[in-house]
């Protein structure tokens, strides 16, 4: 009779089977110059050695048949497809515990495509002040609103589904915050959180405020097929106040019903990359056809053909710089007062400090599933023994 843990085991390693190909077969197929930035000259570097022998290796022996066999080290790069699962379930489950007792709207917010290419040469200084404007744009129309002080979690994505670049910000904003003059928890009496034009208005001018600066400090990068603007700064502000008239894409979507419903939603847009190795269906020397959403024909399950060398081009655009921080936290959600906040919230709300049963629900769940895929390493598909792990070879 076969053990219930031989199945879980064949059971997680069929939904965590390594796929026919991946990105690192992409990166072994065009060698990358010596030019590019150091990030992504690092980043490659990690992906294709990632769980082969180039990391090393630790040995997996079971204590009572002695059956050994050898696991590959991870790379833990972000950019990695293959890393990031566990720290991924962990940054779960902390911000779990911290989290606001109300709904959480959804909003996102986007340039306009005019900016893209600029936005390239410009990924520090854009990224940080995509960031600041959207963050300033809800926590001033929220005060001017509901006179209180709001918060946000943002999270930063450059690409498209295809790998396009399409730099957006995704951002969890709690239904409610402090009043401004009792400093008291004060919900949202309706399911409202703004006017989605008048937000769009008031991110469209902080953005535009902080490019003009940038651009009056000569920190400005003009690429060479945009040359004709880069000695010009009357020519460089009428390129940004073109699109300026346009109504900028800010979208609320409706709330999340229960803190739950924010962790799941939050768990699938944190450490992640431009692309997963599920959705590579074909790599050679010529060619890379992989998944996509077509939005356009509404085929969500759509596939794509590039070049291996275009697709190798798309995906480099979407790494991150060193020290860029790709979430981030403000308001009442900033990391020195969200404990304190989210006490006093609870108390308001539920009459005491307790963590939520739903909250504690949804982190059972998510502990158990770590759990039950750690066990099932350490289970020996042969004699069911305990497998201990060794130190590097």
């Amino acid at each position: 009779m076969i053990h219930k843990s031989v199945f879980l085991k064949q059971e997680i390693t069929m939904n965590f089977a390594k796929p026919k190909f991946e990105l690192a077969d992409v990166f072994r197929i065009v060698k990358p110059s010596a030019n590019l930035p150091a990030h992504q000259l690092k980043a490659i570097k990690d992906i294709v050695e990632c769980r082969t022998d180039a990391l090393d290796s630790h040995t997996l022996i079971c204590n009572d048949c002695g059956n050994m066999e050898i696991s590959y080290n991870s790379c833990r790069n972000r950019a990695c497809p293959k890393c990031g699962w566990k720290k991924q379930q962990d940054w779960i489950l902390k911000i779990s515990k911290n989290i606001l007792p109300c709904k959480h709207f959804h909003t996102t917010f986007t340039i306009p495509h005019e900016f893209n290419t600029l936005f390239l040469y410009n990924n520090k200084s854009f990224t940080n002040l995509l960031f600041k404007a959207s963050a300033k744009a809800v926590m001033d129309v929220i005060a001017t609103k509901w006179k209180v002080k709001g918060g946000y979690t943002s999270v930063i994505h450059t690409w498209g589904s295809a790998l396009t670049v399409h730099p957006h910000i995704h951002m969890i904003v709690p239904a409610g915050g402090m009043c401004l003059q009792t400093g008291k928890w004060k919900g949202f009496r309706k399911q409202y959180m703004a006017n989605s034009e008048a937000l769009s208005l008031r991110f469209r001018n902080v953005f535009m405020k902080g490019i003009k600066k940038i651009i009056k400090n000569g920190e400005m990068k003009i690429p060479s097929s945009m040359s004709y603007l880069e000695a010009n700064e009357v020519a460089l502000l009428d390129f940004f106040n073109k699109p300026h008239s346009k109504k900028w894409n800010v979208n609320i979507k409706k709330p999340f019903c229960g803190e739950s419903s924010v962790i799941k939603y939050l768990g699938r847009y944190i450490h992640r990359t431009a692309i997963s190795n599920s959705r590579i269906l074909k790599v050679d020397e010529k060619e890379v056809v992989f998944k996509f959403k077509n939005y356009k024909s509404g085929n969500l399950n759509d596939s794509m053909k590039l070049t291996t060398l275009e697709f190798f081009r798309r995906f480099l655009h979407h790494l991150p710089e060193k020290g860029l921080a790709r979430v981030r936290h403000g308001g009442v959600y900033g990391n020195c007062v969200k404990a304190k906040n989210v006490l006093a919230a609870r108390v308001a709300v539920y009459n005491n400090f307790r963590v939520p049963v739903s909250i504690l629900k949804q982190c059972y769940k998510i502990e158990q599933k770590v759990i039950k895929i750690i066990d099932s390493i350490s289970i020996c598909e042969f004699c069911l023994g305990k497998i201990t792990f060794q130190s590097s070879v």
